[in-house]
């Protein structure tokens, strides 16, 4: 698929989910890999993730997905997944909603880098977890400004596996300098 289609296809998921959000008054912001995109990071995604506040139940033909929400797979263009939370991650969600802001011409607000990031480290997955150490070793995302939201809205038990992905992604960039040659023994 060509870039503008890409585009396209986002723009239009975007302004038709924005609209029955509306419809359904429901707060949200876009979180997950989608909105690191849309923050300008380099980063892959394959559905449009969003948070919810309150929790809304699911279109006809939704599927049931964990963490608590809903995924919506349409005939074409991107799923869309919607969470709302009400665990000890519900805070987070609030937070990210709270926080996002407006980016361009995207009809729904984006969650900032640093909520999104500890969203997806919230999933527990080793996919999300490779990403964040991308964006670290890619020197996109700090792991200082990370590691604030982590313990604000994680909690000091999540620290402890931030502080492994920190040493990891330190790793990566030091050993992608040395094959470079920029760094020697």
């Amino acid at each position: 698929m060509s870039t503008s289609a890409a585009t396209t296809t986002l723009e239009l998921a975007l302004t038709e989910l924005a609209a029955w959000l509306e419809a359904h008054d429901v707060q949200a912001a876009l979180i997950g890999r989608c909105a690191l995109v849309l923050n300008g990071l380099p980063c892959g995604y394959d559905e449009i993730e969003v948070a919810v506040l309150p929790a809304i139940d699911p279109p006809d033909g939704a599927e049931s997905v964990w963490p608590g929400g809903w995924r919506l797979r349409p005939a074409e263009g991107l799923p869309v997944r919607c969470v709302g939370r009400h665990d000890r991650y519900e805070a987070l969600y609030r937070a990210a909603i709270d926080g996002a802001t407006r980016v361009g011409k995207v009809p729904l607000p984006v969650a900032s880098i640093a909520t999104v990031c500890a969203a997806l480290m919230a999933e527990r997955s080793e996919s999300t977890n490779g990403v964040l150490i991308g964006l670290m070793v890619a020197g996109v995302v700090e792991a200082e400004s990370l590691r604030n939201v982590v313990r604000e809205q994680l909690g000091p038990y999540a620290l402890d596996d931030f502080e492994a992905m920190v040493q990891e992604a330190e790793w990566r960039a030091m050993r992608q300098r040395y094959e470079s040659g920029e760094e020697t023994h």
